[in-house]
């Protein structure tokens, strides 16, 4: 049966309240907020925060320099080359005949100036041995975790940074190169409570690290970066960094000292709520860039060594986005800056999105009638092979119209 809209409108409409009282708590909140960007001493936050390290219950952003910042977009490169990488994937499905998943890794590379080019591939990755089934240490098969969507995701994410990564090492030239992957370059699959520590240590050290140590290298001899692009981006690190600063205590600890409050009492409730965007939103012109901040999230902070993420916030015109960099990145302004460059340019391209992931995205994304034509040619592939891969029942009646 199809979805019933009209019960559904009614739902909507009597969540309408929820989204207007929103909408007016974001408007009362955000001019103390901006306020605080602006007044707040960097430094007295950062020693807060890391003094309230053990007692934080939400994550925050971390202020090497300082707070506020407004970076114009610099000229961009008369000549430069951008990669941009995205993937996506079709699950395990146990009413198919045979046990397997699919992974497509979709690339735009474009260089500008003199010598114009472009490329665009999609390279798909069909899984099916017995070893592809489980994520972790092949060694330790006993300590490995299922393949599920959790897990085919990271797996996709880590063949998105490779694919990336290849791709700069092709260019050759003294132009400058940049990667840019679609969505966080932190990894949160990592700090599953299903995976296992082995399967963890032997996906960080032999696939991860390998990985941004290769960009790294290159980086030394060549004039390349790598960054993340996340639209419309739902964090709070920097919001939550000011809840800090609001605090009347000399450390926040919420479950010590607000457990009994009522919610809209405690003094950090005058910016919670409120989303990193929608301060950026107000707090940048269009095509600035905020300052540099580093994510406390555990994965990176105990798992990425040197590659440490840091990002900043982008007003690309109709939205503001995220943009994530390994920490050696963050710590080289050019580097900076001409992630910065390059991401204007290729938002002004692409309409209010970077055209190099929008490309990249229409080369990667599995349609339906892709994901039928899959199964079809599984099923087909086994039609003639014995009862134990047949198709379930329940599968063969989707597609079936009885009535």
């Amino acid at each position: 049966m199809s979805l019933d809209i009209l019960k559904l409108a009614a739902q909507i409409h009597s969540a309408n309240p929820e989204f207007q009282s929103h909408g007016t708590a974001t408007r009362t909140k955000l001019p103390y907020a901006l306020s605080q960007i602006e007044s707040a001493d960097p430094a007295s936050l950062e020693a807060k925060r890391r003094d309230s390290a053990r007692t934080l219950t939400w994550m925050t952003a971390s202020i090497p320099q300082e707070l506020k910042g407004r970076f114009a977009a610099p000229p961009v490169p008369s000549v430069y080359s951008v990669v941009g990488v995205d993937g996506s994937h079709a699950d395990t499905d146990r009413n198919m005949p045979v046990r397997c998943y699919l992974i497509n890794i979709g690339l735009c590379g474009i260089t500008y100036g003199e010598n114009p080019t472009a490329h665009l591939e999609n390279t798909p990755y069909l899984f099916t041995r017995e070893e592809d089934m489980q994520f972790g240490n092949p060694d330790l098969p006993m300590e490995t975790t299922p393949m599920d969507s959790t897990m085919i995701g990271l797996k996709r994410s880590i063949m998105e940074l490779e694919a990336t990564i290849s791709w700069i090492e092709q260019y050759d030239d003294a132009a400058p190169v940049v990667g840019l992957l679609d969505g966080t370059l932190i990894y949160w699959t990592l700090m599953s409570s299903d995976l296992q520590a082995s399967a963890r240590d032997h996906v960080i050290q032999q696939q991860l690290l390998p990985l941004l140590d290769r960009v790294q290298q290159l980086s030394t001899s060549r004039n390349i970066a790598l960054a993340s692009y996340i639209s419309l981006p739902m964090a709070k690190d920097v919001i939550n960094m000011l809840r800090v600063g609001e605090c009347p205590f000399d450390t926040a600890n919420c479950g010590t000292y607000c457990k009994e409050r009522i919610p809209g009492t405690r003094a950090c409730d005058s910016v919670d709520g409120l989303l990193d965007r929608e301060v950026f939103q107000v707090y940048l012109q269009t095509f600035e860039r905020s300052s540099t901040y580093y994510s406390t999230s555990a994965v990176s902070t105990q798992h990425y060594k040197d590659h440490r993420v840091a990002f900043f916030y982008l007003h690309a015109g109709q939205e503001v986005a995220r943009v994530e960099i390994p920490g050696w990145i963050a710590e080289d302004r050019e580097k900076v800056d001409l992630i910065h460059s390059v991401l204007v340019e290729q938002i002004r391209k692409g309409q209010g999105y970077p055209v190099s992931l929008s490309e990249a995205h229409e080369q990667a994304v599995i349609r339906t009638s892709d994901r039928d034509t899959f199964q079809m040619l599984i099923r087909n592939s086994f039609q003639d092979i014995s009862s134990r891969t047949m198709e379930s029942q329940k599968q063969r009646a989707k597609r079936t119209r009885w009535i």
